[in-house]
């Protein structure tokens, strides 16, 4: 079924249709601001798809669109319908790419440039990061084409780059007593006792509101909003251990965000990273730890002490417990001790 709306132009707006044919999602423009006569065209298109009639090559992409106008009209879509730190990450890795290939026309973009662009980005960046870049360049050109920009994804195809699996790196417990003794704010010591209690995402943790917390049951919740999505896309709720009960009962109130600036308005992701990393540099442990080595901690130290995988999961939010699984090396001694439940004598 096809369906109108409205989207915004210079000195007014024009009707878009969306509709699906052989599979695919296709919006084309009504080319007028007049409601009857974009219906109209609507159930012209209604009617010739359903009887089979409809030319999929009637729709031709625009001609001579240029990446910076795309990229404008890209990133005004993306901020009113992705997460603030999705469209963050789509501004920064289409400014690089702007950056590298120039404001080319958008139908200049090939397979070959992108991967020269990529063999560009990891002299800079890690693997991972190359494949989170490649992700959002995929998201965005996959919306030329549905909106006739482009008659095919240039960007479809190109597999991510493989990526060792390295085991995760967490602090020690004599780690952990050197950070807390340098930690000089108050607020970075509030967080930094949160995450390595609760082993939540730093996306996560900076989302979190007071009506998230529950004292009485001892839970918080870990919602799912339109500002901010988990990485699992489910919400989930997360026991409170004793240090995590008293910090939030002794904190102060300014906002409605429970780890926010003192003015009250949320505190940003970067701003803690950049923080902890600065600390951490400073007491001299390696440039692999990050603030989320918190979460691999928190992870680790639960695994070692013989709770089970499944539960780890779980409090971690991971969609699929393979994720987990990288944390198993870590108590092998445990294994032993699963089997001897079964050691009977003959």
């Amino acid at each position: 079924m096809a369906t109108l709306w409205k989207r915004k132009k210079k000195g007014g707006f024009v009707y878009m249709i969306d509709f699906y044919y052989g599979g695919k999602r296709i919006q084309r423009s009504a080319k007028t601001d007049d409601r009857q006569t974009a219906k109209l065209i609507l159930k012209d298109i209604e009617a010739r798809v359903a009887k089979g009639s409809f030319n999929i090559e009637d729709i031709k992409p625009r001609k001579k669109v240029f990446l910076n106008d795309f990229i404008k009209e890209y990133l005004s879509f993306s901020k009113s319908h992705k997460a603030y730190m999705t469209w963050m990450r789509e501004k920064l890795v289409l400014k690089m790419f702007r950056n590298f290939a120039g404001n080319i026309p958008l139908a200049a973009i090939d397979r070959k440039l992108l991967d020269e662009y990529m063999q560009e980005r990891i002299k800079s960046l890690s693997r991972a990061s190359v494949n989170i870049d490649l992700r959002h360049m995929k998201a965005a050109l996959t919306k030329a084409v549905e909106w006739q920009y482009l008659l095919k994804n240039p960007a479809k195809g190109i597999k991510p780059l493989s990526i060792p699996q390295n085991a995760p790196k967490f602090f020690t417990e004599q780690q952990m007593g050197l950070i807390n003794q340098n930690i000089q704010a108050e607020h970075i010591s509030q967080i930094v006792l949160f995450a390595v209690n609760t082993g939540v995402r730093i996306g996560e943790l900076v989302n979190i509101r007071w009506q998230d917390i529950d004292l009485d049951k001892k839970t918080i919740r870990i919602a799912q909003t339109i500002e901010h999505q988990t990485k699992s896309k489910r919400e989930r709720t997360i026991p409170m251990n004793t240090a995590v009960y008293n910090l939030i009962e002794g904190m102060e109130r300014r906002g409605d965000y429970v780890f926010c600036r003192l003015d009250g308005r949320k505190r940003q992701c970067h701003y803690i990273s950049w923080s902890f990393k600065k600390m951490l540099r400073k007491v001299g442990l390696e440039e692999q730890y990050s603030f989320h080595s918190l979460r691999h901690t928190f992870a680790s130290q639960l695994v070692q002490k013989g709770v089970a995988i499944y539960h780890v999961s779980k409090l971690l939010g991971h969609s699929n417990i393979k994720t987990t699984e990288i944390y198993a090396h870590l108590a092998p001694e445990n294994l032993h001790e699963v089997v001897k439940l079964l050691d009977h004598e003959l």
